[in-house]
């Protein structure tokens, strides 16, 4: 493996790694048994030449990239492993050198999870019955997050931001009322440019969920084709006297919206829904979104780095029955078939996440009320 040296900076980790000349040619001989159909060698059966015979014809750099495919991994994982180091996320090598004696310098570089304390985290004491569940669980999680010592690192929140907003993107996406104002949105843009109005974006906005309010509801997220038309038309009169034609203009673009909308990539349907979304709640843009929650992906990660090191003390596992019944929660939420989604569902992803999930219930489950018995009972009376 070679020499190995590591440091960290505000948990980054830099791994500076080694791959000795015999591991490296070992790797492009695998790479090229792997590969050999690619590199046909004259007068040796398929997967037979050496490695001096392939770099005669082929140069001597061949299956460099495979090799470094193969033992990249191997020894980063192995260097993890030995020391004892969590990371998250996908790592990315920063550099790579060819020494001269036919070895391979390497870096790599990856967000750290962090070294933390952990304090208490069972029995934790808590200021609400336990029949009211949800402040309970979460001022049991909170109260066992402050006992650590240790921090959550910036990486963190902001991957937390990253998958609280996909998850946003997926919910505004799928719900009608957000594609109607996007759609609300577009025609009143272009109708204000119809006859020369000039607005803010945010106050077309504005005006767009006017129009909303004055017709849809969470009973009915619909609005007839035609009283759209005249709410644009109207709304467009507020502010400057519209052409006599102008309802067939309004109509014109209703028809452009549709063909502009079969043409978008899904993509970027997505975000037209969510910038429309991000309208309603009277934001302007993805930065001021994630400013707004910031410090909730905060306290999302602390959880996490809760979560994690409470399963590793606890040494908690997960059982086969148990992974299969999660597969199969998954297959039912999702209405697909079990076997697709044991197929292609990260099995690794769904065992920390039982896992997680046990540490969770645990802490939850050895907390402690404050409440005095009967006056619980009486506040989950009332």
């Amino acid at each position: 493996m070679g020499k190995q040296v590591s440091d960290k900076d505000n948990s980054i980790l830099n791994a500076s790694l080694h791959i000795t000349p015999e591991e490296f040619d070992e790797a492009k001989m695998k790479a090229y048994k792997d590969n050999s159909e690619r590199y046909p060698v004259p007068g040796f059966a398929q997967g037979m030449a050496q490695l001096a015979d392939l770099q005669q014809i082929y140069g001597p750099a061949v299956l460099y990239d495979e090799a470094l495919n193969i033992k990249v991994p191997e020894l980063f994982s192995r260097y993890l492993q030995e020391n004892h180091i969590k990371i998250m996320g996908a790592p990315t090598v920063e550099s790579v050198s060819y020494d001269a004696d036919g070895g391979v310098s390497f870096t790599v570089k990856a967000d750290r999870f962090p070294d933390v304390k952990l304090g208490q985290y069972r029995g934790i004491s808590v200021p609400f019955a336990r029949e009211d569940k949800a402040n309970f669980e979460l001022e049991a999680l909170r109260r066992a997050c402050e006992q650590i010592e240790g921090y959550v690192p910036r990486h963190m929140v902001d991957q937390k931001l990253d998958q609280m907003m996909a998850q946003e993107k997926l919910r505004a996406n799928g719900d009608s009322i957000y594609h109607l104002l996007a759609d609300t949105v577009a025609l009143l843009k272009k109708a204000y440019a119809l006859v020369g109005i000039s607005r803010p974006d945010a106050e077309v906005r504005a005006d767009s969920m006017d129009i909303m309010l004055q017709s849809v509801s969470f009973e009915n997220q619909e609005m007839p084709e035609s009283f759209l038309v005249q709410q644009i038309v109207d709304q467009t009169g507020r502010y400057r006297k519209v052409p006599d034609d102008f309802t067939d203009q309004v109509n014109a673009l209703v028809q452009e919206r549709v063909k502009e909308k079969s043409e978008m990539k899904p993509e970027e349907m997505t975000e037209e829904i969510f910038k429309a979304y991000l309208g309603a709640l009277k934001l302007d843009s993805e930065k001021d979104w994630r400013e707004q929650r910031s410090m909730q992906a905060a306290q999302e990660a602390a959880f996490d780095i809760l979560y994690e090191n409470v399963a590793e003390e606890e040494k908690l596992t997960v059982t086969a029955d148990e992974l299969h019944q999660a597969y199969e929660d998954l297959a039912s939420r999702y209405g697909v078939e079990l076997d697709d989604i044991i197929a292609n569902v990260d099995k690794e992803l769904v065992t920390r996440d039982l896992i997680r999930q046990k540490a969770r219930q645990l802490i939850i489950d050895s907390a402690v009320s404050e409440v005095p018995e009967s006056s619980g009972q009486a506040a989950a009376g009332a």
